[in-house]
């Protein structure tokens, strides 16, 4: 009778041996998944802010432009009007600074 008590301790501890190292694996799985789901979930995340920094991006550039267009009308309409003032006028204009310089000095 006590071999038989020693023989069915024995077994439940070769059990909750097999238990144990059962559940120490699937512990090790859950780990390995929670890791590769971690590491998937942030890549999406990364993804996602890359494709919002774009389109952030895109947008600044859209608005610049819009925003800029007025500006640049003003100065090609301010560059005809330069084009046509007649070389004469200028000639004039800058034969009396030279004359001035020449003759008071650097005023």
């Amino acid at each position: 009778m006590t071999d038989d008590i020693l023989n069915q301790v024995k077994s439940a501890e070769e059990s909750a041996a097999r238990e144990l190292d059962l559940a120490k694996e699937e512990a090790r799985k859950l780990v390995e998944e929670a890791k590769i789901k971690a590491d998937e979930s942030y890549k999406e995340e990364i993804e996602r802010a890359k494709t919002k920094a774009k389109k952030l991006v895109e947008e600044a550039k859209l608005k610049a432009l819009e925003e800029s267009k007025p500006v640049l009308e003003k100065a090609r309409r301010e560059s005809e009007e330069i084009k046509k003032i007649d070389i004469s006028d200028i000639s004039k204009t800058v034969d009396l600074l030279v004359e001035r310089i020449v003759n008071n000095g650097n005023s």
